[in-house]
């Protein structure tokens, strides 16, 4: 809507986090020092501002919540929910693959083998970055919340229903009761209905994020099973309603987000299950092989 000016002319506000910092910058001189923090803080944390209430960006900087909500009518917007849509509208434009593919490093003089090294070791550094994340204290519960469920609902949509898929296909090889939600269609939430307080609901959710998502993650939640959450940034909606969250890093040399760290999640899971409960899957692994059909398996 525009905006009228002491001079006379209109300003047209437009729902970009540039807009944002650039009405920072331009009053920045006459902030106090709490609205400074404030402002420190929102520079830096646009991604958390998009999904924060005011009350936890008043908490992460230092100051109360009416100060943050201050703040945002100082900048000229209706209150805080207004500032909050134009870092919303920054980390969707962020996050669209073809943002993400013109600020890739790899140029079109790079070689194969450059471009190879490249990914590798931006795989490697992802790896070496979830592994040393603070979610990965909630791995031990999780396990245990895997082990103790009557059924396991796994969720991804997507690209993501492909390690949803091989984490439902290999819960249920370990025994473990598992129904897999792989669309986010009328088909998943017709399954959902069937939740239960003795259950475990696990949903992986990267940038961008799915609002289907977060809905099965809300209808677990009210039937009272434990939500487990696989995602990029503890930020995430549906990460922020999760009882337990996983990090797993993303980051990529392209246009798409890079699944290695989710599956190296994968491969722990399944193993610290296959650990903890080894009779359980040994009896489980059995009776897959007793009917499997043999032709399934190349023996030359």
């Amino acid at each position: 809507m525009p905006r009228g000016r002491t001079d006379g002319t209109v300003d047209v506000v437009r729902p970009q986090a540039a807009d944002l910092l650039e009405r920072i910058r331009l009053q920045a001189d006459s902030f106090s020092v709490s609205f400074r923090r404030v402002a420190d803080y929102v520079s830096a944390h646009l991604t958390d501002v998009a999904f924060y209430p005011a009350a936890r960006v008043a908490d992460a900087a230092g100051v109360s919540e009416s100060v943050v909500i201050r703040f945002a009518t100082a900048l000229g917007y209706s209150g805080y929910p207004e500032m909050q849509k134009t870092a919303q509208a920054h980390v969707r434009a962020q996050s669209a693959p073809s943002t993400r593919f013109e600020s890739v490093a790899i140029t079109r003089t790079s070689t194969c083998e450059e471009i190879l090294r490249a990914v590798l070791a931006q795989d490697a550094n992802n790896l070496t970055e979830t592994m040393a994340d603070p979610t990965t204290h909630a791995f031990s519960p999780t396990v245990d919340a895997l082990l103790g469920a009557r059924r396991v609902y796994v969720a991804g949509f997507r690209g993501l229903s492909h390690p949803a898929g091989l984490l439902a296909f290999l819960l249920d090889m370990a025994g473990i009761e598992t129904t897999l939600l792989p669309h986010g269609n009328a088909v998943d939430f017709q399954l959902a209905r069937h939740i239960g307080s003795q259950d475990v609901f696990l949903a992986f959710t990267f940038v961008r994020y799915t609002k289907r998502t977060l809905d099965l993650v809300r209808l677990a939640k009210s039937r009272g099973a434990q939500v487990v959450v696989i995602t990029d940034a503890v930020t995430a909606p549906a990460a922020r309603a999760a009882d337990l969250v996983l990090r797993a890093a993303v980051r990529t040399q392209s246009f798409h987000n890079s699944y290695v760290a989710a599956i190296s999640l994968i491969n722990a899971l399944i193993t610290a299950v296959s650990v903890r409960a080894r009779e359980r899957v040994g009896r489980a692994l059995k009776e897959v092989d007793a009917v499997m059909p043999v032709e399934e398996f190349d023996l030359a």
